[in-house]
């Protein structure tokens, strides 16, 4: 069984999709979570709309404040962009926001992508650019800037994604650019902790 099987069924057995995801190994889940195309992917966030979730999802209360959880990506991009590193903390105890930045072999070109995460009034969790961390993280690139510069506009720029739960470890993305949905999904799998 792989995540295809789940796939071909339209996705109609949600349930067991999170428990199949769940007993795998990290390294597993990333494998699986790659034999997802756009289309996959489309059609997975569709599936899961109303299955939110909350910070402690993408970075457990356990973990100590001002520690780095990895969430290996996954997206919907022409080959070569596909893969990356979303990076987030909690900055303080009882925080109502992450903090965050893209890692990847691009990002020397296209920047280090910082954001804070936030819980949207609809009840789903947003990654969103307009807003970025308040302070430095010393594992970090520095300096923490604005998505405003000339390539990083472009990637980032103006841009909330927006989050939907597959599994404990595995989330699903959607970019939404200047107000408006785009075609652009990704998925996410959260390190083991």
């Amino acid at each position: 069984m792989n995540i295809l099987d789940f796939a071909n069924n339209n996705w109609q057995d949600l349930d067991g999709l999170a428990s199949f995801l769940n007993d795998l190994s990290h390294d597993q889940r990333v494998a699986e979570t790659r034999r997802l195309g756009k289309g996959r992917q489309k059609t997975l966030y569709a599936a899961v709309e109303g299955r939110n979730m909350d910070l402690d999802y993408f970075v457990p209360d356990s973990v100590p404040d001002m520690t780095p959880v990895h969430h290996i990506g996954w997206n919907s991009m022409p080959p070569g962009f596909r893969s990356f590193e979303k990076r987030m903390l909690r900055p303080e105890q009882g925080a109502k926001e992450l903090w965050g930045y893209n890692e990847g072999h691009l990002r020397p070109l296209v920047g280090n992508g910082y954001f804070v995460v936030e819980k949207q009034d609809n009840g789903e969790v947003g990654v969103n650019y307009y807003r970025v961390p308040t302070a430095t993280v010393s594992q970090w690139p520095s300096p923490i800037s604005e998505n405003n510069g000339l390539i990083s506009s472009l990637v980032y720029g103006k841009m909330v994604d927006v989050m939907r739960k597959v599994s404990d470890h595995v989330s699903i993305g959607r970019a939404v650019k200047k107000g408006k949905l785009t075609g652009n999904y990704f998925v996410l799998v959260r390190q083991d902790l």
